[in-house]
């Protein structure tokens, strides 16, 4: 399954953590928004909620992105668009 580093138990992980072609387009970079606005708020709503849960999980109210792309590894691979999740979530 590539369970991530990040110490989340099994259960606390969305199903499409399982599912390969899903979490291709979600460790993939962001598209520029106007492209696809749906799938850029979307794919910005999976990774916001992965880092509030993990935060709450860890007791650990401030994150940086390179702590989230180790903590979030899935079959050796980081996700490639944490660093506009986490300026997002700055906001």
């Amino acid at each position: 399954m590539g369970l991530p580093e990040c110490g989340l138990p099994v259960d606390r992980l969305p199903q499409c953590w399982s599912d390969d072609v899903r979490m291709n387009a979600l460790f993939a970079p962001f598209r520029l928004k106007t492209a696809n606005p749906e799938s850029w708020d979307m794919k910005m709503k999976f990774w916001s909620d992965m880092l509030r849960q993990w935060c709450k999980f860890r007791r650990e109210p401030i994150v940086s992105s390179a702590d989230a792309k180790v903590a979030f590894q899935r079959k050796g691979r980081t996700p490639a668009c944490m660093d506009i999740v986490v300026e997002e979530m700055f906001r």
